[in-house]
């Protein structure tokens, strides 16, 4: 039996990985490094199967390089949502009261 994968906040020392679920999924890594904070990763055990990240831009965010290895369609709803959810929480601490979330396909 498989345990549900742990979703944290991206650390530089992920970077390799993340930019190898990207490469894979054919999504582009320009600029996603640059806005590594705001990525979280979803972990089973020592493999990284799922990413998403948010580009900020002042009060407003991107949703960006949504990724989760295998099928891992649940992975990536719930990577999203704690992006979006991190996204607003941030927001919410800035002068601004709630980042604009825009998604892309």
């Amino acid at each position: 039996m498989r345990s549900e994968p742990v979703i944290r906040p991206a650390s530089p020392a992920d970077w390799p990985a993340i930019a190898g679920l990207l490469a894979a999924a054919h999504l582009p890594l320009d600029g996603a490094q640059e806005h590594l904070e705001h990525f979280a990763c979803a972990w089973q055990g020592d493999r990284l199967v799922g990413v998403a990240g948010l580009e900020r831009y002042g009060d407003v965010a991107l949703l960006r390089s949504v990724a989760a290895s295998g099928s891992g369609e649940e992975t990536g709803r719930s990577l999203a949502c704690q992006a979006s959810s991190r996204g607003e929480s941030q927001a919410q601490k800035s002068e601004s009261a709630m980042p604009a979330i825009t998604s892309t396909t």
